[in-house]
């Protein structure tokens, strides 16, 4: 779990920073880059911390109970997109942001989310290859708020969308060479059921995944 949420990011930030003392970019985009790294590192510590509370939870036995609040869900769209701008840019992927509303109200865990989100993001990257394109919109209707991520990578057969769900679907290298362990989704699977959201899977192999996230009003 802390190599898949947390050595991640850190090990994108080493290699910024060395490219950056390489002198590999020119001051203005050096100073955007280390904004980025900013956001990016300040997530991960509120992923560490978010990630030893469960651990804790699961350590004692105990039932994680979900926090139901009226939430935007745009805020918590953009905070996500911002942690991953720099992995977005290094693969050249083009981000289609097809949502018009101001906001969006929703009843959820916004912590809870917010780790959902984040790993079908950072799975639709890792997956996806270079010069590829990831797509962000939703649907509404007037009990339920549908999240669709879609991206163009290398997609999953019937049978691997069937392991994903029983979490027995070993992790592979993205695009990349981008490692992982797959623990990240499973805690996500997990934090589904909290928050009473449904996650369905729509996969081609070689045309690419929509990973459509249902939540209530």
């Amino acid at each position: 779990m802390i190599s898949h949420d947390v050595r991640g990011p850190i090990s994108n930030a080493v290699l910024a920073l060395k490219m950056i003392n390489d002198n590999e970019f020119d001051p203005q985009e050096t100073q955007a880059i280390l904004k980025d790294l900013v956001i990016s590192l300040d997530e991960t510590t509120y992923t560490l911390t978010e990630i030893m509370l469960w651990i804790d939870n699961s350590s004692h036995q105990k039932l994680c109970t979900a926090n139901l609040i009226q939430t935007d869900l745009l805020p918590i769209i953009s905070s996500v997109l911002q942690i991953y701008n720099s992995q977005i840019k290094q693969k050249n992927l083009a981000l289609n942001y097809q949502i018009n509303r101001a906001s969006v109200k929703i009843t959820t865990d916004p912590n809870a989310l917010k780790v959902i989100i984040r790993n079908i993001l950072s799975n639709a990257i890792k997956f996806t290859h270079p010069e590829g394109s990831i797509t962000i919109k939703i649907l509404e209707n007037d009990s339920l708020v549908e999240l669709h991520i879609t991206d163009t990578g290398i997609g999953m057969s019937p049978d691997q969308i069937t392991r994903l769900y029983r979490q027995s679907l070993k992790t592979t290298l993205g695009t990349s060479k981008e490692g992982g362990f797959g623990i990240g989704l499973k805690l996500s699977l997990h934090y589904l059921k909290l928050i009473n959201a449904e996650l369905k899977i729509e996969s081609t192999p070689g045309i690419g995944s929509t990973f459509c996230l249902i939540v209530n009003r």
